[in-house]
């Protein structure tokens, strides 16, 4: 009786454990992520302080963890997890399905919480635990019929995992040599061929499996169609092959030897800006840079307008692009307005650029969305030419243009409202206008904020913007930018808005109460947070607000 007790519980155990490796197996990413809140792991982080050495454990103010109060040491653990968190999913190969990666969080929480492990430390001083964790999980998942363990559960921790791949790499080789690709050719847009670079445009998976043999690139693995999740026809991937001799592998053969494999090898894509090396691992700043410039100089970017939208991209970006280079942006039809917006505010921008972008009142580039037939005014550029401007006599024609600009803005406003159907209804107008003008308005006062906020902007101009404005933020903004020039605070010396702000605040305070301060502190946080951010540029259009989150 006792040995039957015995094969019965035997049994119910093995069956427990089978059932535990299917959950594990099946849960899912987002389960999987949540669960890295959970009770067992604070507390494996909780232990993981614990068990340090006393003065490794100061956190903020300089005190232990044992004399924080239960609910600042609640927040402090809380902190600790989004941390571990963090540096965990970093790890997890986004090219996996969601029940692998589901399966991948749940191996490595397992191994964090043991602390033995070491995994936890690593993952708390911001240190990824292995010698290359997410190549290993790719090739593990991409080509597990392979492995010689092929349960991950089975595996006891990342080295031996990187042992598993390691032992595995000559059976895939060797699986993808004798793999039939088939329609290479067709799939193969060559752009460059020559002593230097063979650059090419990958149109199909047998394309991107023959060129691809021997990397780590997923869209090159036989069995699985990442390629599919990548390829568009009007954004392929590109492929990339340094024909240098002195670079290639092994060292020094003869160039009429070389053969695919033995050259250096990338491939990019750009609409998920993957620039991947052979290895998949990201290209460094100045290698990408090479290999896009090359591919700038093939016919490529004249067929696959996203190669162009990309080398804008990196020209505005950069602090080195030349003043004539912007220029040639500003003067390319295929630039869009949001583009426009970042070459005004950029450091090299010339005068010329910032009075031909000023100029702008109805937009007709590919991007901007507004009502046809009606001026469009492009308040947001003209924020951009505020805050970039370098000289007096820049602003004073800026503020020329949108002080004539606003009167036909609110001319256009009130008789798009006396247009429409519901005007019809004798209070509606009347319960509408007043709103709708305030905000057209707006715009424009957001433009002579800039303006005013301008270091190069005269004293004179700044009381005329004030005194055209009527409104007590720019009056009292004005009056105390010109005290604090007086006083001397000009030059390296010169406050911020926000300084100034603040002084006008107190001054504020001091003549009507904590309430208006507290209004007038609220108004100006809001407008340097806006300025610190891009979005700002887009509140001039609700119709292309619409759009942009679309298309985003």
């Amino acid at each position: 009786m006792r040995r039957f007790k015995i094969k019965i519980k035997r049994r119910l155990k093995e069956v427990r454990s089978r059932e535990t490796r299917i959950l594990l197996t099946e849960i899912t990413f987002a389960s999987a992520v949540n669960n890295l809140g959970a009770k067992k792991m604070r507390k494996a982080v909780r232990r993981w302080h614990d068990e340090r050495p006393r003065f490794m454990v100061t956190v903020a103010g300089g005190r232990r963890l044992d004399q924080l109060s239960p609910e600042e040491e609640d927040e402090f653990i809380q902190n600790r997890l989004g941390q571990l968190k963090g540096w965990l999913l970093d790890i997890v190969p986004d090219d996996l399905e969601d029940n692998q990666k589901g399966l991948v969080v749940t191996w490595l929480a397992r191994l964090a919480r043991d602390l033995e492990t070491g995994y936890m430390s690593q993952f708390l001083e911001g240190n990824a635990p292995g010698r290359d964790p997410w190549s290993d999980f790719e090739m593990f998942f991409h080509y597990q019929q392979f492995m010689g363990e092929k349960d991950l559960n089975k595996i006891a921790d990342l080295d031996e995992l990187a042992q598993v791949v390691r032992a595995a790499r000559p059976q895939i080789e060797k699986h993808q040599e004798g793999k039939d690709y088939g329609d290479v050719s067709k799939g193969t847009e060559v752009f460059r061929d020559d002593d230097e670079w063979f650059i090419a445009a990958l149109h199909n998976k047998g394309a991107a499996c023959s060129f691809g043999k021997g990397t780590d690139w997923c869209t090159a693995a036989p069995g699985l169609d990442y390629f599919a999740d990548y390829y568009k026809p009007e954004d392929p991937l590109f492929y990339f092959e340094d024909h240098d001799p002195s670079v290639a592998y092994p060292r020094n053969r003869p160039p009429e030897d070389l053969e695919t494999g033995d050259s250096p090898r990338f491939q990019f894509h750009y609409g998920s800006l993957q620039f991947m090396t052979e290895d998949d691992q990201p290209v460094s700043q100045h290698m990408q840079k090479i290999l896009h410039d090359a591919l700038m100089q093939t016919e490529a970017p004249h067929k696959y307008p996203i190669i162009q939208k990309y080398d804008r991209k990196m020209k505005i970006e950069r602090e080195d692009t030349s003043a004539e280079d912007l220029h040639g942006l500003i003067e390319d039809d295929a630039t869009h307005y949001e583009e426009l917006v970042d070459i005004a505010r950029h450091p090299n921008i010339s005068d010329e650029s910032l009075r031909k972008l000023m100029a702008v009142s109805d937009p007709t580039t590919p991007d901007y969305v507004g009502r046809t037939g009606q001026h469009r005014h492009a308040t947001a550029l003209k924020q951009g030419v505020a805050r970039g401007a370098n000289s007096p006599e820049l602003l004073e024609d800026l503020w020329e243009i949108t002080k004539s600009g606003v009167a036909q803005a609110l001319e256009d406003t009130e008789k798009r409202l006396r247009a429409s159907p519901h005007a019809e209804d004798p209070e509606w107008v009347p319960s509408k206008l007043p709103l709708q003008l305030r905000a057209t308005r707006g715009f424009f006062t957001n433009v002579w904020k800039q303006i005013v906020f301008n270091p190069n902007v005269s004293n004179e101009l700044m009381k005329e913007i004030a005194e055209f404005d009527g409104g007590a933020y720019l009056d009292s903004f004005v009056k105390e930018k010109i005290l604090s020039r007086e006083e001397g605070l000009v030059g390296d010396k010169a406050l911020t808005p926000l300084q100034i702000r603040s002084r006008a605040i107190r001054r504020l305070s001091d003549e009507q109460g904590q309430a208006a301060a507290m209004r007038g502190h609220e108004e100006i946080s809001r407008d340097i947070a806006r300025a610190d951010r891009s979005d700002v540029f887009f509140q001039e259009s609700k119709i292309y607000a619409r759009w942009k989150k679309i298309i985003n």
